[in-house]
């Protein structure tokens, strides 16, 4: 999940997410307020559908700066520098994730944390992976 705005007429995150089993990577950034006519939902809207899903296999990133838009493939006027810099971390950190879940290898995303750190306000924490699996498959 990159964005996601509240659950409109819904009330209880965990019951409207209960359902959700599989890996998921939750990417945002500590300004990312969404502000349409009619529609507000501020950053916290996202950490909280983080915090709901039951799974203990997912992982937060949190970018410093950047509007709701810096994801977008707009250019100008969604969080200048920033901007690029966000996109190729995003990306980057999509593939890390992968590795965790396809291939229990924590290295990847731990590295991308340590790359990116200067943009990070919040860097994903590996889950628990099978490391006799992965040992097993360094070996290999």
């Amino acid at each position: 999940m990159i964005s996601t705005p509240p659950f409109y007429g819904e009330t209880d995150l965990a019951a409207v997410l209960a359902s959700v089993d599989v890996p998921t990577l939750h990417v945002t950034t500590t300004e990312d307020t969404i502000r349409i006519p009619g529609r507000y939902s501020p950053v916290q809207d996202r950490i909280d559908v983080y915090a709901a899903i039951p799974t203990s296999r997912k992982a937060l990133v949190v970018f410093q700066g950047g509007p709701h838009n810096v994801f977008t493939d707009r250019s100008l006027r969604n969080g200048g520098p920033l901007n690029p810099l966000v996109k190729q971390a995003t990306a980057e950190v999509g593939l890390a994730f992968l590795d965790l879940v396809h291939r229990s290898n924590p290295t990847p995303l731990e590295d991308w944390s340590a790359t990116w750190k200067p943009i990070l306000a919040a860097a994903p924490t590996p889950f628990q992976v099978d490391t006799q699996r992965w040992a097993k498959k360094r070996r290999a």
